[in-house]
């Protein structure tokens, strides 16, 4: 399993691309929204993605904080 800082790095840049492709299909629907849809497809694996390693790290980070409670 990754460890902490390298999750969230992910997460992290999953977030950027993210948000670049919504940028890419914004300015590509004014052209061609076949080449859009492309991106969209893209984008919903991308983000699929990101959702199952922030569930996974915040399952981690839930389990460290119940470890370390008295």
């Amino acid at each position: 399993m990754q460890n902490v800082e390298a999750m969230q790095k992910t997460l992290s840049e999953l977030k950027k691309k993210l948000q670049q492709l919504d940028e890419l299909i914004t300015r590509e629907a004014c052209k061609s929204m076949s080449t859009a849809n492309d991106y969209i497809k893209i984008r919903t694996e991308m983000k699929y993605q990101h959702d199952e390693l922030k569930e996974e790290l915040d399952k981690l980070l839930s389990t460290k904080e119940e470890g370390f409670s008295i």
